[in-house]
């Protein structure tokens, strides 16, 4: 394991003085460290990890009868804690405490850590409204089969589903048409391999399939470009079972699903992966309140974190 102060001499020669490079020229560094570089989550990591311990020995490291004691005193003890670099989120039952603990953790901000929390960005929501982290909008909300279960339901956020359509806009626009439709294909189909395998393990079907319809509109948009004639004839041209695209066989069983696509090379067709045959039907695995916090599970062996584990169906 290695320590904070045998972390931080590390980061200061192999990171923070690296240097950059602008222009093909190399600069020197001597403060700071260049934005998007990879020093800044590490940073935030080993800077942040004074704030996990905060957490952990503040409401997790008590015994149970120590709990049921300082809950009969009112005092709160049901906390969670989830930080990802320097951002975080706080989950608690009592919503009538929830604004005296946003002053405690401001309040050792400001004093142990010298930093200052974000009123603007560091807002306090009812889990049934919702909120945005890593791309994911997280609520709670009745289950349609059995409305008396209450259920958490992860979604994209409004932001990420709008990045992806931009990014799909700027790839089928007209000012890289002189590219050959394949290309444009293939990394249309990266983009949304990795956008569908970041978010597919939540409630994400009817997304997919709400973005799924889109983007097969712009892209069959984008082809009658290349090919002037009527809307009826360059879908006959275009579209092709997924079964018939050679990049596609993975999803070959879905042989009435129709997706355009374009011929390279002689029995060689390159298809439009829709994002609605990606499954997002697989359970998820919901482990409550046997995940250990960051304190523990760092310390922890591989065969202690395991536990009795329930499953929420989608």
């Amino acid at each position: 394991m290695l320590y904070p102060y045998l972390i931080r001499p590390l980061i200061r020669q192999l990171v923070l003085r690296t240097g950059i490079l602008d222009h093909l020229k190399y600069i020197e560094t001597t403060s700071g460290s260049p934005q998007g570089s990879i020093a800044s989550p590490v940073l935030a990591n080993v800077y942040m990890h004074r704030l996990d311990e905060w957490f952990h020995h503040r409401f997790h490291a008590m015994t149970t009868q120590e709990r049921h004691q300082r809950r009969q005193k009112g005092e709160l003890v049901s906390v969670r804690y989830i930080r990802y670099c320097d951002d975080f989120i706080v989950m608690l039952r009592d919503e009538d405490k929830a604004e005296a603990l946003k002053s405690e953790l401001a309040l050792y901000l400001d004093q142990e850590l010298k930093m200052t929390l974000s009123h603007e960005k560091t807002t306090i929501v009812h889990a049934q409204e919702g909120f945005d982290f890593l791309g994911v909008r997280t609520f709670i909300t009745p289950q349609k089969s059995n409305p008396a279960k209450i259920l958490p339901y992860q979604i994209p956020a409004p932001k990420s589903v709008k990045a992806y359509r931009q990014k799909v806009k700027e790839l089928t626009h007209s000012h890289l048409d002189y590219l050959p439709p394949a290309e444009r294909i293939k990394t249309l189909n990266w983009l949304i391999v990795g956008w569908s395998n970041y978010h597919h393990w939540g409630n994400a079907k009817r997304t997919f399939s709400t973005l799924s319809y889109w983007t097969i509109k712009k892209v069959h948009t984008m082809l009658r470009r290349y090919t002037p004639a009527g809307k009826r004839t360059t879908y006959h041209h275009y579209f092709r079972p997924i079964s018939e695209c050679t990049n596609l066989q993975r999803w070959k069983q879905y042989t009435q699903w129709l997706t355009p696509s374009v011929v390279i090379e002689e029995e060689t067709r390159i298809g439009l992966l829709p994002m609605g045959v990606i499954s997002t039907r697989d359970y998820w695995k919901y482990w409550g309140n046997r995940i250990p916090p960051p304190i523990l599970s760092s310390m922890m062996k591989p065969w202690e974190t395991t536990g009795k584990q329930t499953f929420i169906p989608m």
